[in-house]
């Protein structure tokens, strides 16, 4: 028997203005293994964050079809991405009633409208010639689900927006007017019943020092605009704003917000964002441009920490561990900056390959647009890219303490003359080269030039 084919598909690729309550179904073109037919074979995700939509999945043998049915209705004016797993991309996926595998992975993107499809009826006063019906689609669709329940749908910043506003020139302080806006899905209270506690802002330190300041000015309900409040803080100078570097801001809307019909929140709602980092030598868009597809599901928030906390590390080695007092925190190298970006590529890629060995060997893992793709060949991909990350780290960390600039390390790993001193795990000291290649060990032998904390090939 031939490999099993897909003959259709609803909605239809790039279909547009699809009913919020509509039914997904695809025909093949011969009877199908519907053990094949699981969660991890049939894929359904809404393209803008990936979040995978639960699903019922249900095949009907005498015409070769099936039928998914979502657990909750479409978004309005939101696109949706379908993935049927075939041989090319998983050994896992769906195959026809003799074991013979769909040969190529069928995905399709459709955009949801914002109607919801109702059943006409057989009255005849609705069904009047000056107020024709909707025809019947040509798929049964879902009922639609409503919920009476007060939510939120956006907020502004968004959950995890990173290194908001502009640095003082004090370099402890950061300049950003907010303000912050919570919309919901209902117009809201206005006058007294705003007046409640519905919001609360905390600080902490993005790197949980406790020795790194941390604020929140004071601020007032600025308006309530239908569905909209905004929270503004309070002016101190010319419209400047009092928040401190490298804190993050937890938001919390309670649970007791009301809205004009009196309908609550019903639990409490959280997200953070952090203000702006310091030092910061790389950025979140130069990470995702040399490395996007294996960081796509990583937010900008994480991949900012790990920027502000590696920028931290490579002023200490520098100014601090080698005394060399070059360069002041908030005028870097090139050589620094660039140490930076390759360390940060480090870090994350080696998180995302532990992350993958976590799946054994020959499992499968969704990435990027949750195409199932094969674990080994992952692998491999990721490191090839860390090895280069390591190998940009050393180049540039070379030029970062000066091609022939002493450094005094404070301590060593071995070879300790003053018994005074303990050794410190992770540290070596580099005395002059005695030849052109660069900065050589003060013990026997060459040694390769690390960073404190990088474990490598060196001993």
């Amino acid at each position: 028997m031939a490999a099993p084919t897909i003959t259709s598909r609803t909605p239809e690729p790039n279909a547009t203005n699809v009913y919020i309550n509509q039914l997904i179904y695809v025909v093949f073109d011969q009877n199908i293994d519907s053990d094949t037919l699981t969660d991890n074979t049939i894929l359904l995700y809404r393209t803008s964050d990936y979040a995978i939509l639960d699903k019922t999945i249900e095949y009907d043998s005498s015409t070769y079809t099936v039928t998914i049915t979502p657990d909750v209705v479409f978004s309005d004016n939101t696109t949706y991405n379908m993935v049927i797993v075939g041989a090319d991309q998983s050994a896992t996926c769906v195959k026809n009633a003799s074991s013979e595998s769909l040969a190529v992975t069928s995905t399709w993107y459709f955009t949801s409208g914002t109607e919801v499809y109702e059943a006409p009826s057989d009255t005849a006063e609705e069904t009047q010639e000056e107020q024709p019906v909707a025809p019947s689609p040509v798929t049964p669709v879902l009922e639609p689900r409503s919920s009476s329940i007060l939510a939120i749908t956006e907020t502004d910043p968004e959950q995890y927006s990173t290194n908001l506003g502009d640095i003082n020139n004090d370099y402890e302080t950061v300049m950003w007017a907010g303000p912050i806006s919570i919309t919901f899905n209902a117009p809201m209270a206005s006058g007294a019943l705003v007046s409640q506690d519905w919001i609360t802002l905390s600080s902490s330190a993005v790197d949980g020092d406790p020795s790194t300041s941390t604020h929140v000015p004071s601020g007032v309900v600025e308006n309530v605009n239908g569905d909209t409040i905004t929270w503004t803080p309070s002016t101190y100078d010319d419209n400047h704003y009092t928040w401190k570097v490298n804190n993050q801001i937890d938001v919390t809307i309670s649970k007791n917000t009301q809205d004009a019909s009196g309908n609550t929140l019903g639990s409490n709602y959280k997200f953070m964002f952090t203000t702006r980092y310091h030092p910061y030598y790389c950025s979140v868009s130069n990470i995702r441009t040399v490395i996007g597809p294996f960081v796509r599901q990583v937010n900008d928030d994480a991949i900012g920490r790990n920027i502000y906390l590696n920028s931290l590390e490579i002023y200490n080695i520098a100014n601090t561990i080698y005394d060399q007092q070059n360069w002041d925190m908030a005028s870097p190298t090139f050589a620094a900056k660039q140490w930076v970006c390759c360390k940060t590529q480090y870090d994350l890629l080696y998180a995302k390959l532990l992350d993958q060995a976590e799946c054994g060997t020959g499992q499968m893992k969704r990435l990027g647009d949750f195409t199932i793709q094969d674990m080994q060949g992952i692998q491999e991909g990721i490191k090839g890219a860390i090895q280069r990350a390591l190998d940009c780290m050393d180049a540039w960390f070379k030029l970062v303490l000066g091609k022939y600039r002493r450094a005094k390390a404070q301590g060593v790993v071995k070879g300790v003359s003053a018994t005074s001193m303990p050794p410190i795990r992770g540290v070596r000291t580099w005395a002059v080269p005695s030849s052109s290649e660069g900065i050589g060990s003060n013990k026997r032998g060459e040694r390769s030039l690390k960073s404190p904390g990088i474990y490598s090939n060196w001993s």
